[in-house]
This record gives C-alpha cells, structure tokens and sequence, in this order.
C-alpha cells in the first residue's frame, strides 16, 4: 500500500522538483474544472508514463476525504513496478485546508 504524504510534503517535494503530482482521475474534464498547483492530469502523466524512471516520487491525489481513488491508482503503478508511489493524504480538501492554491 503507498505511503500516505500531508498537503506540506507533497507540495515541497513538487516545489523542489523531486516528485510529480497527479490527479488520479481518468477524466481530464475534472482536472481542468479544479486542480492543485504544481499537479499534471492523468492524461498526460500517461503520455509519459513510459520515460518516467520507476523510481521517480510520484504522489496521486483525489477528492476524496478517505483517498479512495488515489490509493487504487497508486497501488495499480506499484503493480507495475514503480517503487516511490504515494497518496496525498486527505486529496483536494486537506491541500485547500492547508491554503495551498486550487487552479
């Protein structure tokens, strides 16, 4: 099971460089409704999916409060054999609580 990150790691890992931040839905049409600062869509994290490094930090998020889909998405890449996947703890609602910037 992935580790679970606060709204802080996530965002100073994304800031820093060393981790990508995805929102975990197939649908790009809710991505572009709201997303966190710094996150990519699903979509495009597939179309690079295949040059991404197996270990590179990777933290999924959702909206929802028991991170439900972030942590079958998560669990789906460590399946595949990515080795640093992890869920952004509480999703959209704790990094709004944390008064991180939703675009």
């Amino acid at each position: 099971m992935a580790k679970k990150v606060s709204p802080q790691e996530a965002r100073q890992a994304v800031q820093s460089g060393k981790a990508l931040l995805v929102c975990a839905y197939e649908d790009d049409e809710r991505f572009n409704k709201v997303h966190l600062e710094g996150a990519i869509s699903f979509g495009e994290f597939r179309n690079k999916e295949k040059d991404i490094n197996k270990d590179q930090e990777i933290i999924f998020y959702c909206a929802w409060h028991d991170d439900a889909t972030s942590a079958r998405v998560a669990a789906s890449y460590e399946n595949k054999g990515f080795s640093n996947v992890k869920v952004l703890a509480g999703g959209v609602n704790a990094w709004k609580q944390a008064g991180y910037p939703l675009l």
